[in-house]
């Protein structure tokens, strides 16, 4: 990527080519269970009193009004009451993103449909109002193994199924984002390993963001070496990087808005890259690493720091042989400083949608032990705390815990996992419980399964509830009680992460993992 020097803004506002865009074809209906996703079919007098100028009144127009005032009336008394405002903690960025819409319920099937065997799916997701599927080669088809041939996505009508628009990409390793009212939706979102990543992905050729209505591109990026990542960020922002650095483009129109180069680290070490958080900066140079806010004015160089600075609000904080330093934003000023006995490899915030006193986990790698162990330890406000209770970090970044805000109130949900599932993991008092503030127990689920993926990949917050993946079942639970609101039986157990999009307005289930990739429309 070529950018111009650190902290500068691009003078081009395209960062790329602007693709032609093909106009969308007629729809046409989709034979559910004949047609494929990947290669769908594209189609689809009175008189008046004298002397007045008015007509006269009537007695059934007296008696319409008041049938029609009455009906209103009706309808206002049992009109259904305003969804809730629910926000959850990204687990990948720690900010606050709005969770998607779900349905009322009672679900049932309305369409599916399979992908060809030579096929498999790279993502789904509902964006406005249209059910957006994205497929490729499937893997092993080409030379090497690796997929060989072009993307295609297509806009289904949730109603019917039926294609309303096709986009064919002659690239096997795009980053496909579909643009909600100019907010970006990452739709290319299921990992070659099966993975299922909201925000970010890796290894691309590119990134080309599509028009929900019709699927034109309205704006495109190329990475020259093949090898781009993307990160779409809950305010919109999309950081794109590659080897020569990283930028930051608008998400609803591609125009670059930051760029910093690569740096090369210090006796032939690997390059260092810029990254970007939520509330700033942390840019690498040649004496160590700069912390800047978002707009891109440094405000302070860390020159201890053995990798990037974490950088949140009011601190930023970095990792120094033993020790775990924090500097106070914007004046670079030490805030507090603890030594771990031994090397700190590895940092994390700890993000809740409390006001608490920062918190992180840290992997400290221990010293004379053969081969070395990588202990994690919980440092709160500049002290070693236990990280083993409910309230622990540790839950935070397993999946274990997820922070949510509902109409703004701060909640936290948590789920009892396997004792197989690995690692330290905090205790839930059930199998799916919601939490207060101060961890009191507000609701309860014994009946909500368990599942051997990571638990992280297995639930997702919606505006009426949380959305657990369980062993042979898709589970809606309200917020108020936990109580179910509908369930989708799977024919199958699932054995791969699956894919579950919601909208107010149904449910798509995507899967891979059992003969023919298959997508199936629940409303």
């Amino acid at each position: 990527m070529t950018a111009p020097r650190p902290g500068t803004r691009a003078r081009d506002p395209s960062p790329g080519a602007r693709a032609a865009d093909a106009p969308a074809p007629t729809p046409t209906p989709m034979v559910v269970e004949q047609s494929s996703l990947g290669h769908a079919s594209d189609a689809r007098s009175g008189t008046t009193r004298p002397g007045t100028g008015h007509r006269p009144i009537r007695p059934w127009t007296v008696v319409t009004l008041v049938a029609v005032l009455a009906a209103a009336g009706i309808l206002l008394a049992t009109r259904e009451p305003a969804r809730p405002d629910v926000q959850y903690v990204d687990w990948y960025t720690g900010a606050l993103a709005t969770a998607p819409g779900a349905p009322d319920g009672p679900l049932q099937q309305r369409w599916s449909s399979p992908v060809p065997r030579d096929r498999e799916l790279v993502g789904v997701d509902v964006v406005a109002r249209t059910v957006v599927v994205v497929t490729r080669p499937r893997l092993g088809t080409g030379s090497g193994g690796a997929p060989e041939g072009s993307v295609v996505a297509t806009g289904h009508d949730p109603v019917d199924g039926a294609s309303v628009w096709r986009r064919t990409i002659d690239e096997t390793r795009p980053a496909v984002v579909v643009l909600d009212d100019d907010q970006p939706v990452l739709v290319a979102n299921m990992g070659d390993d099966g993975a299922v990543a909201d925000r970010f992905v890796w290894d691309r050729t590119s990134v080309v963001a599509l028009d929900p209505t019709d699927g034109t591109t309205r704006w495109r990026h190329d990475f020259p070496d093949g090898d781009g990542t993307v990160r779409v960020r809950p305010d919109g922002a999309v950081v794109l990087g590659d080897g020569g650095g990283v930028a930051e483009v608008d998400g609803g129109t591609g125009n670059q808005v930051l760029a910093w180069q690569a740096v090369t680290g210090p006796d032939g070490a690997p390059p260092r890259y810029a990254r970007r958080y939520e509330h700033g900066w942390a840019v690498p140079v040649a004496t160590g690493w700069q912390v800047a806010d978002l707009d891109g004015a440094v405000e302070f160089t860390a020159p201890e720091a053995d990798g990037p600075p974490h950088v949140d609000e009011t601190l930023a904080v970095v990792r120094s042989g033993t020790e775990l330093v924090a500097h106070e934003r914007p004046t670079g000023a030490i805030a507090w400083r603890v030594d771990l006995g031994g090397e700190v490899r590895w940092l994390e915030q700890v993000t809740s949608t409390t006001p608490t006193p920062s918190s992180w986990l840290v992997g400290v790698r221990g010293a004379g032990d053969d081969p070395p162990t990588m202990d994690p330890v919980l440092v709160r406000d500049g002290r070693v705390v236990d990280g083993s209770g409910p309230a622990s970090a540790l839950g935070e970044v397993t999946g274990a815990r997820m922070g949510v805000v509902v109409d703004d109130r701060p909640l936290t949900l948590c789920r009892r996992l396997d004792t197989g599932a690995g690692g330290s993991r905090p205790a839930c008092p059930d199998q799916l419980a919601l939490l207060d503030a101060d961890d009191g127990v507000q609701a309860r689920q014994p009946s909500v399964g368990t599942s051997d993926l990571d638990p992280s990949l297995t639930w997702q917050a919606t505006d009426l509830g949380v959305l657990t993946i369980e062993g042979e079942v898709v589970r809606l639970s309200s917020w108020t009680g936990l109580s179910e609101v509908w369930t989708i039986p799977l024919e199958r157990p699932i054995l791969r992460p699956v894919r579950v999009a919601t909208d107010a307005i149904g449910v798509a289930v995507a899967r891979n993992d059992v003969g023919p990739a298959r997508v199936t429309w629940y409303g």
